[in-house]
């Protein structure tokens, strides 16, 4: 009899430990915004991620805001890597998951549950990875990733490993491939003398890329000739400062307009008309956006003023033969008298 009641007991015992236990994997939750948690136990909670950890950078004067949560990486464009620092306090084995996605047109509520989110990002076919393993910092990687030339998202769906439905956070980071700008340069000429001039191009993309800068006078070009018009920049990655250098000489003085044409290599898009290039650097408004030859380019105008020579702009030895000339016609002037 006694056994019996033991054994009962024992049964009760595990099937009361059983729903509790259910009752914990299954928290239920309302969902969220982006970047938010979707819990009411165990959230799972992202920490900046170091900055050596992300090559990406945001353009200050874009329109993107810099998200540490997430940071992006690539060797090439066939690679992208998504890093993070994500930590679950009340996780059981400390253990998540983790699927990232580029491009899916949805909300976060569209990837709450495992449902939607099969149905609607992966069926986009756009690029996805996933994780599985420790919290901590860690990554994966898109492979082929299929970027547009604007604006691309990543959007992260982090969850605990026990119950895919469970500690959901939802985190995206929005980036640009290819962004730059112009830095505009404010040269010194003089009147006969060549000047090698600098043209600086900073970038912002995710991917590296070399410009091709050209210069070119679009008033008086009769009166000035360029040396190397037209010329490509090393590699940059985002957040370096690349430069061409272009020679120029004035024929007269006064004051004459050029255009700096700029084109990253990496930008294949093919276009037709201006219209079609309007995602180059859309946040300055002294940018233009030009159709070229069916690639595009920003455009925009410097005007550089050239003066006569003054004394200052000779050198040691020009001054000496200044002086010793003077010197020379004085005498002779002189012992004539």
């Amino acid at each position: 009899m006694i056994q019996k009641i033991f054994l009962i007991l024992l049964i009760s015992s595990i099937g009361i430990y059983f729903s509790f236990f259910n009752f914990i994997v299954s928290g239920q939750g309302t969902s969220l915004d982006e970047g938010s948690a979707f819990f009411d136990l165990r959230p799972i909670s992202l920490l900046d991620v170091p900055i050596e950890y992300g090559d990406y950078c945001v353009n200050p004067d874009g329109i993107e805001v810099q998200n540490t949560k997430l940071g992006l990486s690539t060797s090439d464009e066939n690679y992208l890597n998504i890093k993070w620092n994500a930590i679950d306090k009340d996780g059981i084995e400390n253990k998540i998951g983790v699927e990232c996605w580029l491009n899916c047109q949805g909300t976060a509520n569209d990837i709450i549950n495992s449902t939607a989110e099969v149905n609607h990002c992966d069926n986009q076919n756009l690029g996805k990875c996933n994780f599985i393993g420790s919290t901590g910092t860690n990554f994966c990687t898109i492979i082929n990733p299929n970027y547009t030339i604007s604006d691309n998202e990543v959007k992260c769906r982090f969850y605990d490993q026990v119950d895919k439905n469970t500690g959901v956070h939802i985190e995206t980071r929005n980036f640009k491939i290819i962004d730059y700008e112009i830095i505009i340069p404010t040269p010194v000429l003089t009147v006969g003398a060549h000047k090698t001039i600098s043209l600086p191009v900073k970038s912002f993309g995710l991917l590296g890329t070399n410009f091709t800068n050209n210069i070119t006078a679009f008033e008086k070009s009769h009166l000035v000739s360029i040396f190397r018009p037209r010329s490509i920049t090393e590699v940059a990655y985002c957040g370096d400062v690349v430069e061409s250098y272009p020679s120029i000489n004035f024929l007269s003085t006064g004051k004459i307009s050029f255009y700096i044409e700029t084109h990253a290599t990496q930008d294949n898009k093919l276009c037709i008309l201006d219209n079609d290039c309007s995602y180059i650097n859309t946040q300055n408004q002294f940018i233009e956006s030009k159709c070229i030859n069916n690639a595009c380019w920003s455009r925009t105008s410097l005007s550089i003023e050239a003066g006569e020579a003054s004394l200052p702009e000779y050198n040691f030895i020009g001054f000496l033969f200044i002086i010793l000339f003077s010197s020379i016609v004085f005498y002779f002037k002189t012992k004539k008298f």
